[in-house]
């Protein structure tokens, strides 16, 4: 889905020589699942500083955990055993984007 033709993320023999009992999500997919599941209850322009924990290996499954401080989220994609995911989102409102060359 991401497009990321990457083995490690399609084929478990792949994984499995990278020593990953399967294949893994990619990182950005789950990163920009948590911005869909999220969508409508965020501005429309956002800094998005995410941390990236245990692979999160396919099938799985996970939890997203969300907390609003502010006009802030913290948020965090967890299996039973470990955080695959921790991000802090933040509104643009009010800042100045940088400028293009």
């Amino acid at each position: 889905m991401s497009g990321d033709v990457n083995p490690i993320h399609l084929h478990p023999w792949a994984a499995k020589a990278f020593g990953f009992p399967r294949a893994i999500a990619h990182g950005m997919w789950t990163a920009a699942r948590v911005v869909a599941v999220l969508q409508g209850r965020l501005p429309g322009a956002v800094t998005y500083d995410v941390a990236f924990g245990k692979p999160l290996l396919l099938p799985s499954t996970v939890e997203l955990r969300t907390r609003v401080e502010g006009d802030a989220w913290n948020v965090e994609v967890r299996g039973r055993k470990a955080a695959h995911l921790k991000a802090h989102i933040t509104p643009l409102v009010g800042r100045q984007l940088p400028r293009s060359a």
